[in-house]
């Protein structure tokens, strides 16, 4: 049986690697016989500059309107540099551990008799903002019948459908999975008023998989100490800016309180939220990211993906709300019984509480777990 998964497995993004790779190993383990490959669909042909980092810096000024300094360039190189090694961690990871399919640029090139099984997912792949304009991808329109089509876990990834034609589109392009699971119960209303399939809630692939799983992939970022740390990670994204300002201020206030240093995941200006003997992990690669959450003494996050393996590695934890996007990480603590985890606002000292029952939470995780193994036999055998 071959299997082909897509998802956003390209993105050098930590959760969108991980949860597609972990997608596929499940696959591998409920179905000995079946060959799973990363359907490899790339949006666009990524253009690399190849010019010297001097050149390219010079270039940055004018559009800038800036002057060319010598620390300014010393800065870039570090960044290009840096970025660089970023790349070729995501890269060498795929390559080691992800059976990646040929580059497609247009999925009217793929075989129609090539896969057996096509699933879609999880991640945001019915992101309107992601992927309207791709459906032929993300919704497997590019497959015939003869092909068996899944969505599991599948993600809108916003909290409401706010832009014009979302709920006529979505209910257009789902008619053509043969089964659908979505990873949100937050959408669920929504979505059954626009189709009459039943749909289980899944876990993301992420949480299929257990610590010893996870630890095996693990490598410690090079030139890493020992000390202890406090972990702060969210993308920098502008729209939520005042949720992460909030995030790293709650972080700098348990680091402090228990003489902890920070790892956060900022290069630029934000960087200078923390304190100057801070760490940040941007050019590290999914492998990295691992270990940090793995051994950090508190992970303080406005992400869905740090906050899924601080569930898996039971680290004391809590993630922040973010404007629009929330219903992932509120979901995910409330299905697993910790709901004081999702905050909105800076906790006071005498308002933390980083005990966590984790037998409990495990309890209920493992009876999704279930749920989520029962619908992909059912839905691919």
């Amino acid at each position: 049986m071959k299997v082909g998964t897509i998802s956003f497995h390209s993105s050098n993004n930590f959760g969108c690697v991980l949860q597609s790779f972990a997608l596929s190993e499940t696959i591998r383990e409920l179905f000995l016989d079946a060959c799973v490959e990363e359907i490899n669909f790339r949006r666009t042909l990524l253009q690399y500059d190849n010019r010297p980092y001097r050149i390219q810096y010079e270039d940055k000024c004018k559009q800038e309107g800036t002057s060319p300094t010598e620390e300014g360039y010393a800065e870039f190189e570090k960044l290009q540099l840096g970025m660089q090694k970023r790349i070729d961690r995501f890269r060498d990871f795929r390559n080691q551990y992800m059976n990646m399919g040929e580059v497609i640029y247009d999925m009217q090139e793929v075989d129609n008799d090539k896969y057996d099984v096509c699933i879609s997912g999880s991640d945001q792949v019915w992101n309107w903002g992601l992927t309207h304009g791709y459906e032929d991808a993300y919704f497997l329109e590019f497959s015939d019948d003869k092909t068996r089509r899944i969505a599991y876990a599948a993600s809108l990834g916003i909290d409401l459908f706010n832009e014009p034609g979302q709920v006529e589109w979505l209910k257009q392009h789902i008619k053509s999975f043969d089964y659908i699971s979505i990873r949100e119960k937050s959408y669920l209303p929504y979505i059954q008023k626009i189709t009459d399939k039943s749909m289980p809630v899944c876990l993301d692939p992420t949480l299929l998989h257990s610590q010893s799983f996870w630890g095996k992939f693990e490598k410690k970022p090079e030139g890493l100490g020992d000390e202890k740390y406090v972990l702060m990670y969210a993308l920098g994204y502008r729209w939520c800016k005042e949720c992460e300002e909030k995030a790293a201020q709650m972080a700098n206030d348990v680091a402090k309180k228990n003489g902890y240093k920070i790892i956060h995941y900022y290069y630029g200006e934000l960087k200078n939220w923390f304190p100057k003997d801070s760490e940040h992990f941007y050019f590290e690669g999914p492998q990295e990211f691992l270990w940090l959450v793995h051994h950090a003494e508190y992970v303080i996050c406005c992400s869905f993906h740090a906050t899924a393996f601080s569930v898996i590695y039971h680290k004391p934890f809590y993630t922040f709300h973010v404007p629009g996007n929330g219903a992932r990480m509120k979901d995910l603590v409330d299905t697993i019984g910790i709901p004081d985890r999702y905050i909105d606002s800076v906790l006071t000292e005498d308002e933390w509480n980083f005990d966590i029952d984790w037998d409990k939470c495990e309890e209920k995780l493992e009876e999704q777990r279930r749920i989520s193994l029962d619908y992909l036999r059912k839905a691919i055998s």
